[in-house]
């Protein structure tokens, strides 16, 4: 009984850590560098989200697997 309630809190302990979110940093620019603001940054097939300020940076949270569009 006490390995079945030890499997138990193990799995409820570890569940969270599948979906643990970081916070994903970046700066988008063009081809010479310069930033771009004004672009959507996405976690694909959500609707988390954010845009990136006038100097091109953008922060979102986000899990290791996912893909990240921008636009």
């Amino acid at each position: 009984m006490k390995k079945h309630i030890l499997g138990l809190l193990l799995l409820v302990l570890a569940a969270p850590l599948a979906y643990a979110q970081g916070l994903l940093e970046g700066r988008v620019t063009d081809q010479s560098g310069a930033p771009l603001g004004g672009v959507t940054v996405l976690v694909k097939g959500t609707s988390n989200g954010t845009m990136t300020g006038a100097d091109g940076t953008y922060g979102l949270r986000a899990k290791a697997s996912d893909v990240i569009e921008f636009s």
